[in-house]
Formats: structure tokens, C-alpha cells, sequence
């Protein structure tokens, strides 16, 4: 039999101590035995599709609304992944999705603020 470390995963011999990949102790409470029999499920962690879908919105701004949109989406994505236990990832790209939408969202409140003040600056 094998053990398997709880922490990356990786497979051990019986014998083992600590990992060999990532160093952790394999305590015989936190370490999982294989077996030939034993059926395991291994499930990947998968990029959260708000997260996605928050990037690609704050790059195609649609006149604010998809800023807007980017940033309801980047909040609901970061939350998602912080209590998916490890098995969302995309933690980066929604916060690349944040930061493009206020950015973006900035960009047309200031645009609408300078086409608003400017003639009035002229005239006067």
C-alpha cells in the first residue's frame, strides 16, 4: 500500500515520513492508504466562469454597462472561490476583471464629467 499526501496529493511509500514532493509530515490521522480496490475520486479545480466572464466584460465595456456588469461579476466570483474550498481557481483573473471595470468605469464617469464642464469653461 501506498500513502497519499493530503496536502498536494502526491503518492508515498508506506514507510514514508514526510512527502517527498511538498515536505508535509504524513501523520497516519491525515494520510489517506491506497489500495487496488479502493475507487478514489480525484476532482480538478476548475476556473470559475464568472471569473471568465468578469475579465472578458471589463475588456468589452459596452459604453460602462459591461464594466458595471465586470464588477458585479469579479465581486461574486471572488466570494464564490474563496468558499469553494480549493476547487474553483480564478482568483486572479477576476481581480484583472475588477481593476479593467473600475478602470474602465473611472474612464466614463470622467468622460461624461469633461464633456459636461468643458463647453461650460469656453463659454465663459
Amino acid at each position: 500500500m501506498s500513502k497519499f499526501c493530503v496536502n498536494c496529493g502526491n503518492e508515498n511509500l508506506d514507510e514514508a515520513k514526510f512527502c517527498k514532493k511538498c515536505g508535509q509530515k504524513l501523520d497516519d490521522v491525515k494520510v489517506q492508504a491506497a489500495s487496488k480496490s479502493s475507487n478514489t475520486d480525484i476532482v480538478a479545480a476548475k476556473t470559475s466562469g464568472k471569473a471568465i466572464a468578469s475579465l472578458v466584460l471589463s475588456i468589452l465595456w459596452m459604453y460602462g454597462v459591461g464594466s458595471i456588469l465586470a464588477i458585479i461579476l469579479g465581486h461574486m466570483a471572488r466570494t464564490d472561490i474563496e468558499n469553494s474550498n480549493s476547487k474553483l481557481t480564478g482568483s486572479g483573473v477576476a481581480l484583472a476583471g475588477l481593476i479593467i471595470g473600475y478602470l474602465m468605469l473611472a474612464i466614463v464617469f470622467f468622460g461624461i464629467l469633461a464633456a459636461v464642464a468643458i463647453p461650460k469653461l469656453v463659454t465663459e
